[in-house]
């Protein structure tokens, strides 16, 4: 381990403030570029420039891209299965919970933005094929909470499917993805502060989905 790597990681356990609120600048900074040039194209000295310091500083706080979009997505969608496990373990009808779910999800990329829709636009596929050792780590984790919250969203469908709560012809995890891939897809339309509260969409979606479905 290099000593630069052993005073970063000394540094993120320290629990100071101030390094605290800097690597938040430098995140903020790199989710607006990865918005802007997509994982790819972003270099370090571009997420420097946006937090406003030099590389070398920057270096203080992370050692790659690669490093800084897995600490943005474990961040993020690690609360988000945090909050669905809770969801999911609620003693309320199966249909309450998915539109809590949805909600709470819908509020997550509003709290979290421009974090969650960066991770949407990634073509994964694209990135995996290129066979970069440094991608194999983000990659992995990436693909492991997607499918825990997957699974947290399904058991939920699935129980409400078997128990009659949610009446639909169609598989579960058919359903999952639609669902899920509908909400993903509001990276297209949605922004802060726009007509409609990033709960009240949540709330709109769910009872479309919920009486969508219902094709009993």
């Amino acid at each position: 381990m290099s000593k630069l790597k052993t005073r970063r990681e000394s540094r993120a356990k320290s629990g100071k403030t101030l390094y605290n609120d800097r690597k938040d600048i430098i995140r903020r900074a790199a989710g607006n570029i990865f918005l802007k040039k997509g994982f790819l194209a972003t270099k370090l000295s571009d997420i420097a420039e946006e937090a406003e310091m030099d590389r070398a500083s920057l270096y203080y706080y992370v050692g790659s891209k690669q490093d800084l979009y897995e600490d943005i997505y474990s961040r993020i969608v690690g609360d988000d299965i945090q909050q669905a496990k809770v969801i999911s373990e609620e003693n309320i009808p199966a249909p309450e919970k998915l539109a809590k779910l949805m909600t709470a999800l819908m509020s997550s990329f509003e709290e979290n933005y421009p974090y969650y829709y960066i991770f949407v636009q990634e073509d994964l596929r694209k990135i995996k094929s290129m066979d970069d050792p440094k991608n194999e780590k983000w990659l992995a984790t990436s693909n492991k909470l997607s499918k825990e919250y997957f699974s947290l969203v399904n058991i939920v469908i699935t129980n409400g499917m078997t128990n009659g709560e949610i009446r639909s012809t169609l598989p579960p995890r058919l359903v999952t993805h639609a669902l899920i891939g509908m909400l993903t897809s509001s990276s297209q339309w949605f922004r802060p502060n726009g007509i409609m509260k990033s709960k009240e969409i949540g709330v709109a979606l769910a009872k479309m989905i919920l009486e969508g479905i219902d094709n009993s």
